[in-house]
């Protein structure tokens, strides 16, 4: 049962980048995102500090092994001038916001914890390659894309190195 509903995630997230009616701006992302205490922030006004969005969802079955290094990530730009947020894109009738939260404590990231409720945030890039989760987007504070979308997950030091060097040029 839980390998068809993670399959199910994984396919309707594929689906959400693929058949996404927005492009992805000069100006950045479009769409909103959700806290999981309900307030809602558009993707327009994530300006101000650098901004990493982790893209995933507790259905995706690699989501326990990648918090803990989004936690790595978020201590690492401690005190500078960088937000670190993991995006679920789980369905809100499959998994509600207090179970967002305890998962990602459970899994050891203590940050920011958003959903993209219709996908449209995440659906908003224009890549031109098939999408890939996790997928992780970079904003510079003027709340641009500061570099291509990073799919995929590979292990803690290459995978927060592999973001540093995207990171670190702008602060």
């Amino acid at each position: 049962m839980k390998t068809i509903r993670r399959c199910a995630f994984v396919t309707a997230a594929l689906t959400v980048l693929v058949f996404g009616a927005a492009t992805a701006s000069a100006q950045g992302l479009t769409g909103t995102l959700r806290s999981v205490d309900g307030s809602t922030v558009d993707a327009s006004q994530l300006r101000g500090r650098v901004t990493v969005l982790f893209f995933g969802g507790v259905l995706d079955p690699q989501s326990p092994e990648e918090l803990p290094v989004l936690q790595q990530l978020s201590e690492r730009y401690t005190g500078r001038n960088v937000d670190v947020i993991w995006v679920s894109l789980d369905p809100e009738g499959q998994v509600t916001n207090a179970a967002l939260a305890q998962f990602a404590k459970k899994n050891g990231f203590s940050g920011r914890v958003m959903r993209d409720p219709t996908g449209q945030v995440l659906g908003s890039l224009s890549t031109g390659r098939r999408p890939q989760l996790p997928t992780v987007v970079v904003l510079d504070a003027a709340g641009t894309l500061a570099s291509r979308p990073v799919g995929g997950f590979d292990r803690e030091a290459a995978f927060v190195n592999r973001l540093t060097k995207i990171i670190d040029p702008l602060l």
